[in-house]
């Protein structure tokens, strides 16, 4: 076939051929009907990287469940920080009031009951000191501030589920339709 300014039209290496154009139309024109079933199928990416098919009742199922976590989630994570702001706040003031110290009328009213106990208490305090039991029992303030690490871990766990529950409603809400 000839072109307006007289060159070949060529197809691939071999001049264009019309008759042979128009015999290959007629050898492949089978038409190909609407696939069925295939319309209510859509492809979701798994985590490792692949894909499957879904039916759509199936799809807002899984949609549904996984928005539904993340909201469970951001609760559970929101509570978890009102807690730890508590106990930090809290741990914060203890060591201010620890730092401040006793006032002289605090330290003279334990003077005054201690000094009472000790008369009221001597046969037991004497008792003790022979036996070698007076040993005290530890504060518990440094399990408040291992309670609080516990607090800040479990904060860091949570936002990381959050993360991957966040993911996979990604992935579920990006699916293609098929067909």
């Amino acid at each position: 076939m000839k072109l307006p300014d007289g060159t070949t039209l060529m197809h691939g290496v071999k001049p264009y051929d019309p008759q042979k154009a128009h015999e290959y139309y007629l050898r492949t024109r089978k038409l190909k009907g609407r696939r069925k079933g295939r319309g209510d199928s859509y492809t979701v990416k798994t985590r490792s990287g692949g894909t499957r098919t879904v039916s759509a009742q199936e799809l807002e199922k899984q949609q549904a469940s996984a928005a539904q976590r993340v909201s469970e989630i951001k609760q559970r994570l929101t509570r978890l920080t009102q807690e730890l702001r508590k106990r930090m706040a809290d741990a914060r003031a203890r060591e201010r009031d620890a730092k401040k110290g006793p006032t002289k009328s605090e330290k003279s009213k334990k003077a005054r009951e201690a000094k009472k106990y000790r008369e009221k208490n001597q046969q037991k305090l004497a008792n003790k000191r022979r036996s070698g039991g007076g040993s005290k029992k530890s504060s518990s303030s440094s399990s408040r501030t291992e309670s609080v690490d516990d607090l800040k871990q479990k904060v860091e766990k949570v936002r990381g589920i959050l993360k991957s529950a966040v993911e996979n409603q990604r992935r579920l809400s990006s699916a293609t339709k098929n067909g």
